[in-house]
């Protein structure tokens, strides 16, 4: 990169000068680069301590500062011009490896490499909007590779995910008042693709790990040049890093071919999505790629006659509204495109800042340079179409058309939304996209007690256990297994299932901002058995002033469970035609108010990779009367 006369004046002068005025200047770069929609740190006060002490008496630190895009307003402060963020990156990179060269140790969070979601932030031209929109539109014709499309199906676990469909979509939680189902089938086995690309296939990297030394965090050194071999694979940047311990350079290639991605298994939001659409199309859903221009990248899969949101990082669908009201993103361009069309749908996912999003797109784009360009591209992609097949994608533009009026229309506020889940909460708090908002209240969830059936009525036993590993019951005597908790319990509300993929956990617990989490498991006995025991095992953890009760009720008795040991009761329940277990988690305690108090009391805490084994158990001894 070549440098710049400011730069080099700075680097001509005495080390303790240029290092004070280096420094300074790459956070005052870092801060904005890490928050460009923030004015705080966007200007320069000439009286200020920092400018009269570390900047001032450097020579050529202050051209540096009109070079980053700087400009003197009224004598008393440097404003920075929005329009200069590229020009701000540079003087930033320039900065950075001068002080390298100095043998100075910078922190990694003042080390910036340029973020996409700043190139939104500069004037885009006709041509930079068309390459854009080529780049997308050009990737997407990839996920109709039929080879690549057969590699995909070859790493996905097609039985077992089919089968837990299968199992959730003929269970009663499945079912509305009317008996009729609430979800397809299409739509829950794509639930569990999803939710197993996130837990099971794929990893979230912040930064890569060194090979020698997998305990220690590397520091960022910026960009490095793509080898032949990751070129070949679509990775245009390179991030490098180095290891504290062990001094290795260690490489983060960010591939974006899906056949790469298929191997390697790992990245943030691009490959993530890149991946997953990749997946959903060689399972045989209609997909699209979708590019949100402010930095972040997702899929839509068209079910219901309509394109449903999937953003498989955070493993949520059809919450489009989640980046404005959950991430509180400041949206500007999003576009879906695969190989039949391409379109703008920032309408589906901008709701509450209307005005600002179009007062952001004006400032850096000709609207009717886009509409052109898509219409464009649309044409070239339909124009090698059969005539029914150019109807039925026009057809179906045209409903997305009139979803966006009716989306346009709407009058209520956009539902509250939990923040980002992916990456590091360091990571996702430099970034802005942490809300720690209540999201829409829970109802109760009710289904019928269980019943025991004619095998288990045989052997006089009734047995249910519970994995939240798998997320699966098993009634060991009556050979049935469902998957997902909800489908055999009682009632519960405000009761979620938490995975923690940075600590490889999953638990149940309330919900986020609920005051209680309430669930029961309840078993019908009939009229002529009787209960002769009851064996209870249960798991549960509590931290602060979170707490759990555990409680085995009949009609006309309770009893206190404790959890980690063996609860038995002998011939106390005899005439008991209910045995209901019940939960409660909650905290009364100081931080009950706390963001993170949801969390203060678990049910069935496990590590993901541990064994499967059971975290709860339910058994019954009957006898015929």
């Amino acid at each position: 990169m070549a440098t710049t006369a400011g730069v080099t004046t700075v680097k001509a002068q005495e080390d303790e000068l240029a290092i004070t005025a280096g420094r300074t200047l790459v956070r005052i770069s870092a801060n904005i680069l890490k928050n460009p929609d923030d004015m705080k740190y966007q200007s320069i006060k000439k009286n200020s301590n920092v400018f009269q002490a570390k900047i001032l008496p450097c020579s050529g630190a202050v051209q540096c500062v009109l070079e980053m895009g700087f400009k003197m307003k009224e004598g008393e402060k440097f404003i920075f011009d929005r329009t200069c963020f590229n020009e701000l990156w540079r003087i930033h990179e320039l900065l950075v490896d001068m002080l390298r060269q100095k043998n100075v140790m910078l922190d990694v969070d003042t080390v910036q490499s340029m973020p996409t979601s700043l190139v939104r932030l500069s004037t885009l031209s006709h041509k930079e909007i068309y390459q854009r929109l080529r780049s997308h539109v050009s990737h997407v014709n990839v996920y109709e590779n039929a080879r690549l499309q057969e590699k995909a199906r070859s790493c996905v676990p097609q039985d077992e995910l089919k089968d837990k469909a299968h199992n959730i979509y003929d269970s009663r939680a499945n079912k509305d008042e009317k008996g009729g189902e609430r979800n397809t089938y299409e739509h829950i086995l794509l639930l569990q693709l999803m939710a197993w690309f996130k837990k099971d296939f794929f990893k979230w990297t912040d930064k890569p790990k060194c090979p020698n030394c997998p305990d220690s965090t590397v520091d960022a050194m910026g960009s490095l040049p793509p080898t032949s071999e990751e070129k070949s694979w679509g990775a245009g940047v390179v991030e490098g890093y180095r290891c504290p311990s062990c001094t290795s350079l260690v490489r983060f290639p960010r591939y974006n071919h899906p056949g790469k991605l298929l191997e390697s298994r790992n990245g943030r939001c691009g490959e993530w999505a890149n991946c997953f659409t990749l997946i959903c199309r060689a399972m045989g859903y209609e997909t699209r790629h979708v590019t949100d221009w402010s930095d972040h990248v997702w899929t839509e899969v068209y079910l219901y006659d309509r394109w449903i949101h999937c953003d498989p990082c955070e493993n949520v669908m059809d919450k489009p509204l989640l980046y404005e009201s959950g991430w509180n993103k400041k949206l500007t361009l999003i576009v879906a495109a695969n190989s039949t069309q391409v379109v703008d749908v920032t309408r589906r996912y901008c709701h509450d800042d209307r005005d600002g999003m179009y007062e952001r797109r004006n400032a850096i784009l000709m609207e009717r340079w886009v509409e052109d360009l898509i219409r464009s591209f649309n044409s070239t992609q339909q124009s090698r179409m059969t005539d029914d097949k150019k109807e039925n994608i026009r057809d179906q533009m045209s409903k997305e058309q009139q979803e966006f009026v009716w989306v346009d229309k709407r009058g209520e506020a956009s539902e509250k939304l939990s923040g980002r889940t992916s990456g590091s909460l360091k990571w996702r708090v430099r970034r802005g996209e942490i809300n720690a908002e209540e999201p829409k209240k829970n109802n109760w969830i009710v289904n019928k007690p269980l019943t025991p059936n004619m095998r288990e009525l045989e052997h006089g036993r009734f047995s249910l256990e519970y994995s939240v590993i798998s997320d699966e019951y098993r009634r060991t005597i009556g050979r049935v297994q469902k998957h997902c908790w909800e489908t055999l319990i009682c009632k519960s509300r405000d009761v979620m299932r938490k995975e923690e993929f940075d600590w490889r956990k999953v638990y149940l617990a309330r919900c986020e901002k609920s005051k209680r989490g309430y669930i029961t498991w309840s078993v019908s006995i009939p009229t002529d058995y009787s209960v002769q025991q009851v064996t209870i095992m249960v798991e549960s953890d509590s931290f602060n002033s979170g707490s759990v009760t555990w409680l085995l009720t009949s009609e006309s008795l309770t009893d206190v469970i404790v959890p980690g040991v063996k609860n038995l009761f002998k011939e106390r329940y005899l005439g008991a035609r209910t045995i209901s277990l019940k939960a409660l988690m909650r905290n009364d305690g100081e931080d009950s108010d706390d963001s993170w108090s949801w969390q203060h009391a678990q049910l069935f805490r496990s590590g993901m990779d541990e064994e499967n084994s059971p975290q709860l158990l339910i058994d019954i001894t009957l006898n015929k009367c």
